[in-house]
C-alpha cells in the first residue's frame, strides 16, 4: 500500500506532539510572514525527515526575548542527522530524499529567511538518534 507524501504527513502528525512555549506578551516588530514561512518549513522538515510513519515523538518550539534579540529554539526528537548531512544541511539542492519528492531547498530557504530577511543567525546541532536542535537569533526590529 503506497501512501503519498501528503497522506504520510497527516499520519505522522497524529503521533508527533508540537509544544510551543512563548510568553503571551512577547511583541516583535518584524516580518510576520517570514516567521510563518520559517517555522512552517522547520515543522515540515521534521515531519518528513525526522519521523517515519510509525514513529511517535515531539517537536518543541521555545521563543524568548532579551533586549533587542529574539531567541528561537526549535527541537525535535526524531532520527537526527549524520555529521556528513549536517555539514551540508543549508546547501541549496542538498537532499537525502532525491527521487522521493525532496528538492533540497527546505533548510536552504530557512537559512536565507533567517540570515537575509531577518538579519539573524541560525545554527543546527544533531546526532543520529538524538533529533535536531536549531538555535535562531534575530533582531526584534
Amino acid at each position: 500500500h503506497r501512501v503519498d507524501r501528503r497522506q504520510r504527513q497527516m499520519c505522522i502528525r497524529d503521533r508527533v506532539n508540537i509544544n510551543v512555549r512563548c510568553p503571551n506578551d512577547l511583541e516583535v516588530d518584524n516580518c510576520p510572514g517570514v516567521f510563518y514561512q520559517m517555522i512552517s518549513n522547520l515543522v515540515i522538515n521534521s515531519l518528513i525527515h525526522g519521523f517515519d510513519e510509525e514513529d511517535e515523538g515531539d517537536i518543541e518550539l521555545v521563543v524568548s526575548k532579551n533586549n533587542q534579540l529574539l531567541f528561537i529554539d526549535y527541537k525535535d526528537t526524531g532520527k537526527g542527522m549524520k555529521k556528513e548531512v549536517l555539514d551540508k544541511l543549508f546547501n541549496p539542492f542538498f537532499t537525502t530524499r532525491r527521487g522521493t519528492g525532496g528538492s533540497g531547498l527546505g533548510a536552504y530557504i530557512i537559512y536565507n529567511l533567517v540570515t537575509h530577511r531577518l538579519d539573524g543567525t541560525i545554527h543546527c546541532a544533531s546526532q543520529v538518534g538524538e533529533g535536531v536542535h536549531y538555535h535562531i537569533e534575530v533582531p526584534t526590529h
